[in-house]
């Protein structure tokens, strides 16, 4: 698996940024995020956590107008969008590209 994943052959170019491929390559993550590996995965256990946590609370509020699980499902583990939002962040790309890198379509 690399870091990108580019279909030949084909209209559209297929392209994805991820989790492992970045963490092969801790120089290349590190200018994309300025984090170390050792950081992103700091960060990502205390996330875990805390998401939980908030979910739990989202999901059971007595006003929710919505069944839980009715909504658009989730395209990326956690992992991958705290990726995708700290490069989003560092990088301050648009949201296509964004799409384009993380193949969100």
């Amino acid at each position: 698996m690399s870091l990108f994943s580019l279909q030949a052959n084909s209209p559209s170019v297929k392209t994805s940024l991820n989790y492992n491929g970045l963490s092969k390559r801790p120089s290349l993550l590190q200018s994309l995020t300025r984090l170390k590996v050792s950081e992103l995965n700091n960060i990502y256990t205390q996330t875990v956590d805390k998401y939980e946590d908030c979910e739990e609370r989202r999901l059971t509020q007595p006003d929710r107008k919505r069944k839980v699980k009715a909504g658009y499902p989730q395209k990326l583990p956690l992992r991958e969008r705290l990726l995708m939002l700290l490069i989003y962040y560092r990088l301050t790309i648009t949201s296509t590209l964004t799409e384009v890198l993380f193949d969100l379509k």
